[in-house]
């Protein structure tokens, strides 16, 4: 059996590649990348690479979940949206949504980075996607505030795909939500985001609504009403908004803030075409035209630059050269690691099978024991139990009785054989035991109940004391205590703990009766005067 056992662990050590306290260095380590992305602090493909390596191997899906997943953030950063695409989506495929403690958050947050990605891309229809499933994740994870913020960004998806109205419908549902749980902040953002939209379809009055909320509950402006550097946009939807109102004077104060705040070309166009539609509306054609030329050469500007970005766009998505080689290399790497697995699956699969024979004839022959163990607890309770009876007519059952003796002395030394390695213990521990014992539990409430034991129920008793309280048991049932069934059972209950009233009702006799044995008992057994209290004491330490 040594030899086998050592077998298995030789093989348990070959399947193991690593040491848990090399797992736990490397969970450190993927967890301090893990805090420099949640911070935007930088790091690269190369410093994610051997967590992806070792976590393949030996991690946990949680584990493999994270690796990959800042391994497409990297990727991300480098500009690489199809590699990352591909990492993002390698993560997804590690998660285990079937395990309890799988981390739905992590994995919300997956999806998260992948309808970013699928914005930048302009695959809006993907993107939608992307949030359900992000959104969905959160809500298993119980993060309300992710799920929102993730739900928010439907509204962009459909603002690009000219749903205007169902991206209103979102943020004003969003909005409501995080007022609900408290997010007073955010709901005034998500209501200021989608007043353009609103103040463009000339619903002035929602519009001015949702814009008070915005500058009174966002913590973007100032004291004195300006918006927090960069988003000076907002001046501009603020003209229109008095421009529909035909109050054109306060309409051209806001967009001549925007033009003399807001310092990039997207500012200083939309101030432009906004100033150009309040001389419009003046009829003071000359400035109209004026702005309107500014406005038009804004536009030739912004057009170049949007070229350019959407070049640069191009070129992150479809460089296929550098692509196709890391795609190629990877798949190389892959059917290494199937290889690997293949192997390690047959190893395991193997020790596995040894393991559980090892364990099977343990467990058997543990079964066989323990049966065996019971048996001679029956033997000797019904025997015990039959002297008891005979005892009363022993000038005529003299010679079953030494039977019954010799046969009980013989089941008790096939026990002892089974107690050596217990022979150490004292009394702590077999009072240990029987607190723990399940048929001590059973006693007990029968107690507290007042009922009498059933024959079997009276058995399991016996059998208890036998087992637990051995030494205790030789010295009640000794030729020369001749005990009847009401002393015997009395004490064996006393050495139980169970009070004397419930005694009482267990036996079925008087509480004076139980007194007048005991005190009797302590004479008879101890050959000791006192009362029933000394008797239950000495009773009580004896196993």
């Amino acid at each position: 059996m040594k030899h086998l056992l050592t077998i298995v662990l030789t093989l348990t050590l070959l399947t193991c590649c690593t040491t848990p306290a090399r797992r736990e260095a490397m969970r450190h380590g993927l967890d301090s990348i893990n805090m420099r992305n949640r911070n935007d602090q930088p790091f690269t493909t190369a410093d994610v690479q051997p967590y992806v390596d070792f976590f393949d191997r030996h991690g946990t899906a949680n584990d493999r979940l994270l690796a990959h997943y800042l391994m497409g953030r990297a990727y991300h950063e480098q500009g690489e949206a199809p590699t990352a695409l591909q990492c993002y989506q390698q993560a997804i495929e590690c998660a285990d949504t079937t395990a309890a403690d799988c981390d739905f958050a992590q994995l919300s947050r997956v999806y998260a980075q992948m309808e970013a990605l699928f914005y930048e891309q302009r695959l809006y229809k993907e993107q939608l996607y992307a949030i359900n499933q992000s959104v969905k994740y959160a809500r298993i994870a119980k993060d309300t505030l992710v799920e929102l913020i993730e739900y928010e960004q439907k509204a962009s998806a459909y603002e690009e795909l000219n749903m205007i109205d169902s991206a209103i419908q979102v943020s004003e549902y969003v909005a409501e939500q995080f007022s609900k749980y408290g997010y007073e902040n955010d709901a005034a953002i998500t209501l200021g985001g989608i007043s353009g939209k609103i103040i463009e379809q000339r619903n002035t009055a929602k519009a001015r609504k949702y814009m008070n909320i915005y500058e009174a509950k966002s913590g973007r402006f100032d004291s004195l009403g300006n918006i927090e550097q960069g988003r000076e946009v907002y001046y501009f939807y603020k003209g229109l908004l008095y421009l529909y109102e035909m109050n054109l004077d306060s309409a051209e104060y806001w967009f001549r803030k925007e033009l003399a705040d807001g310092k990039d070309i997207n500012n200083q166009n939309a101030a432009y075409r906004g100033l150009s539609l309040v001389f419009n509306e003046k009829h003071q054609t000359d400035s109209t035209a004026k702005y309107a030329l500014r406005n038009y050469l804004l536009i030739d500007s912004l057009y170049n630059q949007t070229s350019t970005a959407e070049v640069k766009n191009i070129q992150s998505m479809y460089n296929y050269s550098r692509h196709q080689a890391i795609a190629q290399r990877a798949e190389i790497k892959a059917n290494e690691e199937i290889n690997k697995r293949i192997w390690l699956a047959f190893v395991s699969t193997f020790a596995i099978i040894l393991l559980y024979i090892v364990v099977f004839t343990i467990q058997h022959k543990r079964k066989l024991e323990h049966k065996k163990y019971e048996e001679c607890l029956n033997i000797i309770e019904q025997n015990q139990n039959d002297i008891i009876v005979l005892r009363s007519h022993e000038s005529a059952y003299m010679e079953l009785i030494a039977q019954k003796e010799e046969l009980i002395e013989e089941q008790k030394k096939i026990l002892k054989n089974h107690r050596m390695e217990k022979q150490d213990y004292d009394l702590t521990m077999a009072e240990t035991r029987l607190m723990k014992s399940k048929y001590y539990q059973n006693i007990t409430l029968l107690a507290n109940k007042g009922n009498q034991p059933s024959e079997a129920e009276w058995q399991n008793i016996h059998k208890l004391v036998i087992d637990v309280f051995p030494n205790f048991y030789d010295f009640l049932t000794s030729k020369k205590h001749a005990l009847n069934f009401n002393e015997y059972n009395t004490c064996i209950l006393i050495r139980l703990h169970i009070k004397p009233t419930a005694i009482c009702n267990m036996i079925g006799k008087s509480k004076s009766y139980i007194t007048k044995i005991r005190i009797g008992l302590l004479n008879k057994l101890f050959n000791e005067e006192g009362s029933a209290q000394d008797f239950d004491q000495k009773i009580l330490k004896m196993y």
